[in-house]
Order: structure tokens, then sequence, then C-alpha cells
């Protein structure tokens, strides 16, 4: 959740961190809220995602925006909701982010976020590309099915949906060591003796 990983920056910026390294191998996303809350947690301000579908027959836009105060909604526009928001921890450190075929949805949104407005360098492999929105209605008989309802589009305007993204270091992981985990290390290194 974001609370574990607000709690987790405080402890590594008590310890000096100089910069982060986030793994999201094998993360197949989940809440859009914890994510959202996360970016705010690396992040001043900037869109997070956008989804473009259709609700009851009728068409909408909706966008995720990060402001200096507030965790915004904008449907069609028009503010949906506002939320407080908690702070940016991580100042302008540099963040590298692990990724494979099975980082998907929430977790291929907020590398796609953190790769847009913090310049977050992506290592690993191709991930998912889950790039959709689904809504669950009920139905007699207490079953339920699921619908696709919109597409959801990354600060960049693109829609990763069956195409996944490719890292910015594309490397195959070794079974012996964590080469992957090596290189995002690496990296972190490397910014921080440029001053980044």
């Amino acid at each position: 959740t974001a609370s574990e990983v607000e709690k987790a920056l405080e402890a590594l910026n008590k310890a000096g961190a100089e910069g982060y390294v986030i793994d999201l191998r094998n993360n197949g996303g989940g809440l859009v809220n914890q994510a959202f809350s996360t970016f705010a947690l690396f992040n001043d301000k900037g869109e997070y995602e956008s989804h473009h579908g259709r609700k009851d027959g009728k068409t909408f836009t909706d966008r995720s925006v990060l402001t200096e105060t507030a965790m915004v909604e904008y449907t069609d526009g028009s503010i949906s909701e506002s939320r407080s928001r908690p702070a940016n921890l991580s100042g302008d450190k540099p963040v590298t982010i692990l990724v494979n075929g099975n980082t998907a949805s929430a977790s291929e949104a907020f590398a796609g976020a953190m790769r847009y407005h913090r310049n977050a360098i992506l290592v690993g492999s191709q991930t998912f590309g889950k790039g959709i929105m689904q809504r669950t209605y009920g139905l007699d008989g207490g079953t339920a099915i699921k619908i696709t309802v919109a597409y959801i589009f990354q600060p960049d305007g693109n829609c990763i949906h069956g195409v996944g993204m490719t890292p910015d270091q594309e490397i195959v992981k070794s079974k012996k060591t964590d080469n992957q985990l090596s290189k995002a290390v690496d990296i972190i290194v490397d910014k921080i003796n440029s001053g980044h």
C-alpha cells in the first residue's frame, strides 16, 4: 500500500538514501488509488493517467492529476473528486524501476507516470500490456460479469494495452544472479556520481 511505501521511504531517507530502486517485477497491479498515492510520494505534480471509454451508453474521459496540494480526479473536464495528497518524500533523488512480463495494470501505469514525470529508468524486460479499465456488474443469482469500459492512457498519450512498455535498459534475467537489480543499482550510482 502507499502507506507502506511511505514508511519505507521515511526509513530509507533517515538512513541517508541517495536514490531508489523500485521492484515491480511480478506485480500484476492492484488498486489504482494506491498506485496514484504512491506516485504522489515521488512527485510534486503531474497527470498520472487518463481513461477514455463508455459508461451507461455515453463516452467519457477521466483524468487523474496530482497538484501541489491535492490528488484530483476529473470527469469530462470537471472535478469529480479531490482528496489530500501525501508529501513528496523523494525530492529529486534518482529512481530506477524493475519491470518484467508480469508487471501489469496499475504497476504499468505507475511505471509509465514515473518514467514521464521523474525520468525514472525502467530496467528488465517488456511489461505485460494491460491498459484497460473494467467494471463488474452484478447479475441475478449472485453472479457477475466484468466488462471493459475504458482504455488507459499514460501521461505521454500512449495506450500500452496489448503492447506493454519496453524498458530503457532491456536485460534478460540471469538464473544465477539478479543482473537486472545490479544494473538498476549501477544506474542509480552513476546518476548520483554525475550529480543526476
